[in-house]
């Protein structure tokens, strides 16, 4: 009769010798991690566990394993259900969602905006505040200077969209001047995929 070997190895490294020593340890394990007194793991189950056809633990008993094993039951011999996601894959999913958000958000802001007058000296202001964001970067470093450069590209984006001709073709060019700045300061800081937005961006 085959068994699953795996997970028996990994008992036996525990140090349970028996079955039943195995599904006590569990279920004390259980009842102290999920804070539920009624959370039992029998002989019964683990001896399934441990056959040729190991079937899947309920969500919550597939953390208590993970707990005592450090590793999850697909790493055990059981056979993955479908849509079966791992808990850390949803908080990485959550951490790169939130990621996200904060690297685009100054790129994407709604529109429309209320229309307003755009004088042509801003585009010279613009031009004279990057020249001191490059210095900046020297004394400072990507981490201090993302924040900045990118609510001023905001604001730059905002302008763009009432300014008329050469002063919006200008404001255009600088706007682009910024997002190859903030594009560089995601690279320097290490985040490839926030400099490879930037880069669309400009």
């Amino acid at each position: 009769m085959s068994r699953n070997d795996a997970l028996r190895a990994a008992r036996l490294r525990k140090g349970w010798r028996t079955i039943e020593a195995a599904a006590m340890a569990m279920t004390e394990q259980g009842q102290q991690l999920l804070d539920d007194r009624q959370f039992t793991v029998s002989a019964r189950t683990w001896r399934r566990w441990e056959g040729d056809r190991p079937g899947w633990p309920a969500e919550e008993t597939a953390i208590v394993i993970h707990d005592a094993f450090g590793r999850w039951p697909e790493d055990l011999g059981f056979t993955t259900p479908p849509g079966w996601i791992r808990p850390e894959h949803h908080e990485e999913e959550q951490v790169r969602r939130q990621s996200f958000v904060s690297v685009t958000a100054a790129a994407l802001v709604a529109g429309p905006v209320a229309p307003q007058h755009v004088d042509p000296a801003l585009i010279g202001y613009f031009e004279q505040q990057l020249e001191g964001h490059y210095r900046a970067d020297m004394l400072l470093g990507p981490h201090d200077l993302i924040g900045t450069v990118s609510a001023q590209y905001q604001l730059i984006d905002k302008l763009v969209r009432s300014a008329k001709g050469e002063t919006r073709r200008g404001l255009l060019r600088v706007g682009a001047a910024y997002a190859a700045l903030v594009g560089w300061l995601y690279q320097d800081a290490g985040d490839m995929d926030g400099a490879a937005f930037w880069r669309g961006v400009t």
